[in-house]
């Protein structure tokens, strides 16, 4: 179960640089959303996507 980081981070690299669905920035970036890791807005701190 090594490779298992790795898959879980493709969906956080898919959506670098994204556009926000709430405030339209094209700020999404790696961060944490209440302690899971996830893409959140730069911007308005938004997540798009949560892994838990």
């Amino acid at each position: 179960m090594t490779d298992v980081p790795t898959r879980a981070a493709e969906p956080l690299a898919a959506l670098a640089g994204a556009d926000c669905g709430w405030c339209g920035s094209t700020a999404l970036r790696r961060g944490t959303y209440k302690g899971d890791r996830a893409m959140v807005c730069g911007d308005c701190g938004t997540p798009a996507l949560r892994l838990f």
